[in-house]
């Protein structure tokens, strides 16, 4: 048994799995794909186990298993999710460049060494087995971001409404990621391994060189995709102060109404002002933080907020609640008006 519970709808589906009748204990599995059931912040999955004895003599008797339960994370745990993997992520590819960076100044090292001797010997081997052990190391940290990626990616299509734009730079990102440690470079990995038997400098030589292209390709696709990747955040970060300040307008225009209706006493209307308040406190930060990630791109956009109306906006919210502590609910009213007219406009400005 199997029931969806979502925000517009809720629906159950019952489900009859195969079993071996002629034994009293087994295993089973089932392979449940969540992705069919369009499935949004906020919603759950709850499922059970049946099981159904065969004496029809006696009358079929059921037993049911404890029920299990599958919570998508609400929009604001979702979003906080989301940016923790995506920082990860971030930090995660920064280190594979830098480690990049560092296996070809290595590979660097060691053809310009090997080219000022006469022949090779035990301490060029055992750089030689340094770089391999430092590639297999890159190696795993590329495929752990592969499989990292693709899980952030798969998170954000299933429980995010993303619009086309940020749809095809994710594929693009996801192509990136892909090639980031190409056949080419691990064969001649593979090949410097084998040439070690010999060390014939030469050979050794002719090695190294097309290694050291390879991993300046590499960092280079590495650059890109990092820089991408920051660009997709900085999106998405922008995507949210929009949605941020059109939630709390709305917030803040059901206050004024019931400001002008007086439907809460002063002191109720004030506190839920303090929390409009705080909350704008909170996007305030979330504008710092993106102008900081905008200037850690390689090249910043042309992106600056209104500072002046910012300060507007934070003097109604002030006065509003103020007017809210005296009173004064007319006053108050024509302060959480002004308020939202000024969210209204930053939103726009964002989008």
């Amino acid at each position: 048994n199997l029931k969806v519970i979502g925000e517009d709808t809720t629906y159950t589906i019952r489900k009859s799995l195969k079993v071996n009748s002629k034994v009293t204990t087994q295993l089973f599995s089932y392979y449940l794909d969540l992705s069919l059931f369009d499935l949004g912040p906020g919603d759950r999955v709850e499922y059970s186990f049946v099981v159904t004895d065969n004496d029809e003599i006696n009358g079929y008797k059921s037993t049911t298993s404890s029920k299990k339960v599958y919570n998508v994370p609400e929009m604001d745990e979702l979003d906080n999710l989301l940016t923790d993997q995506s920082e990860d992520l971030k930090n995660e590819l920064d280190q594979a460049l830098q480690d990049s960076k560092e296996l070809k100044e290595k590979i660097k090292n060691m053809k310009s060494s090997l080219m000022n001797k006469e022949s090779t010997d035990w301490k060029d081997r055992q750089s030689l087995q340094s770089l391999l052990d430092m590639q297999m190391e890159l190696q795993k940290k590329i495929e752990k971001l592969q499989e990292d990626y693709e899980k952030n990616k798969n998170d954000q299509e299933n429980f995010m409404e993303l619009d086309e734009e940020y749809q095809e730079k994710m594929d693009m990102l996801q192509e990136l990621m892909d090639e980031l440690m190409d056949e080419e470079l691990l064969e001649l990995f593979k090949e410097l391994e084998e040439l070690m038997e010999d060390m014939n400098k030469n050979d050794l030589l002719e090695n190294l060189e097309e290694m050291e292209m390879e991993t300046e390709s590499m960092e280079e696709k590495m650059d890109r995709t990092l820089e991408l990747f920051k660009n997709m955040e900085l999106d998405q970060k922008l995507e949210n102060l929009e949605e941020q300040l059109r939630d709390l307008k709305e917030q803040q225009d059901e206050l004024q109404e019931m400001t002008e209706n007086k439907e809460l006493s002063p002191e109720e209307l004030s506190e839920k002002q303090e929390e409009i308040n705080e909350k704008f406190d909170e996007i305030q930060k979330d504008m710092d933080e993106i102008e900081k990630k905008n200037e850690e791109l390689e090249t910043p956009r042309d992106m600056e907020f209104d500072e002046e109306l910012e300060e507007q906006l934070d003097q109604d919210l002030q006065d509003a609640k103020e007017s809210l502590d005296k009173g004064n609910e007319k006053k108050g009213s024509k302060s959480q008006q002004g308020a939202s007219d000024k969210m209204q406009e930053m939103a726009d400005d964002v989008s």
